[in-house]
């Protein structure tokens, strides 16, 4: 018989017969992992050629099925959900975690530097990633790094993947009719309920001055609601604007509205890092001229006798780095070098100013140890390291020396109102 002819013949009978097939490169591996196993490393065996041609074709479809990537929502519903259903726990095995973060890299899904440091620092200590969270990882790979932005579509496919498994609360997403509309109409309705109750004005609640999100759902736990209720968020862009969060029944009838004033003279310590962190994200990712900022506003603040104002007092930080100064990875390198740390998470380092030189200053995370550094930018000297205890986590701590945070706290006297 002719070749060609009978190879298409064999290419039109696996196509017939394998078309309800899925090719899953994962199980062929682990079959083929096992069966070597099992045979002591080594497989021999007589086949024909034509067996051997057969395989080959399938060989190569299998691996043309594979080189087509897969989308974030297929490898969270073929993948990570029935892998999660094998087991109740509420996190992955550390191997299965490891297996969705190598799906996720070959499919293209690139999670944020946050969320794989994470995620990194639970597998350094031989744990799994939570469920829920992994999945909603993958889901900000896609939908977004901010799930109060996501559409109400997105939301709806989130919660109902968390739902599958069990890890939802008890407030369900829910989808109305022309849902884009719908929650067009909801920030509309939010808007005049800020301006009839706070007096501000339509333009200043702009997009220009507020990332707003918007969530529809069964029940609202916040305000103790059971009804379907819709959420309106208005996170402020710059430290003066207020911050709201509006609670409607489904007809947008008001049931109630927080309102957290921006910056001013009058906010305490407290009140000026939450709008710090609300504006600029998480300390871990200041940068000098935030930090400067900071300070600046802290020592306006008429909340004198907190610690981080008594601490920024001390303070100071370059608002450039010198030129011939070793790098926050360099200094980091040296760090981990002199505890032997072959792995470790240390997600941002400072520079603060001393007498001599100034320091990278940074924390560093090994299999579940904290540890605290201070590198001398220029010379590289480890100038203090100690592992973090109780009483080391307060988050000023992180932003100034240890010398002038343990002697305020040494000198600190708690005269605030005791309560009962």
């Amino acid at each position: 018989m002719n070749t060609e002819i009978m190879r298409n013949q064999v290419h039109a009978s696996i196509d017939r017969h394998c078309a309800s097939l899925t090719s899953d490169p994962y199980r062929v591996v682990r079959v083929l992992r096992d069966a070597n196993a099992e045979s002591g490393g080594k497989v021999r065996r007589k086949v024909s050629w034509g067996l051997v041609c057969v395989l080959v074709l399938v060989l190569v479809a299998a691996v043309a099925a594979a080189a087509v990537l897969l989308s974030m929502q297929q490898v969270v519903e073929d993948y990570a959900i029935p892998m999660a259903q094998e087991y109740e726990d509420s996190s992955y095995t550390a191997e299965d975690t490891n297996v969705l973060l190598q799906l996720a890299e070959e499919n293209g899904i690139v999670l944020s530097p946050e969320g794989k440091e994470r995620i990194n620092h639970m597998l350094q200590q031989g744990e799994g990633y939570y469920k829920d969270e992994l999945i909603r990882e993958l889901a900000k790979a896609e939908f977004g790094n901010q799930p109060l932005q996501w559409t109400l579509e997105q939301q709806k496919w989130y919660n109902d993947a968390c739902m599958v498994l069990g890890l939802s609360d008890s407030i369900e997403a829910l989808l109305p009719d022309q849902a884009d509309f719908a929650a067009e109409e909801a920030v509309t309705w939010a808007r005049q309920h800020i301006i009839a109750e706070q007096g501000t004005t339509a333009d200043s609640l702009s997009e220009s001055f507020y990332v707003i999100g918007v969530q529809f759902t069964q029940g609202c736990e916040e305000i103790a609601y059971l009804d379907k209720c819709w959420t309106v968020w208005f996170t402020p862009r710059t430290l003066e604007s207020a911050e709201y969060v509006v609670y409607m029944d489904e007809h947008g009838t008001l049931l109630k509205l927080i309102a957290r004033p921006g910056l001013s003279e009058t906010s305490t310590v407290e009140e000026i890092h939450d709008m710090y962190v609300t504006v600029y994200g998480g300390k871990n990712t200041w940068t000098q001229n935030v930090l400067n900022a900071f300070r600046e506003a802290v020592l306006q603040s008429p909340d004198t006798h907190h610690q981080a104002y008594l601490c920024m007092l001390h303070t100071t930080y370059p608002k450039v780095i010198p030129e011939n100064a070793i790098s926050k990875d360099a200094a980091i390198a040296i760090a981990a070098s002199s505890i032997q740390a072959e792995s470790y998470i240390a997600p941002v380092a400072y520079l603060i100013d001393t007498a001599e030189h100034p320091v990278w200053k940074f924390g560093m995370n090994v299999s579940g140890d904290q540890w605290s550094f201070e590198v001398d930018c220029i010379t590289g000297e480890i100038k203090t390291a100690r592992q973090r205890g109780f009483g080391d986590s307060k988050w000023w701590m992180s932003l100034v020396l240890w010398e002038v945070s343990d002697e305020v706290r040494s000198n600190w006297v708690d005269d605030s109102p005791s309560v009962g």
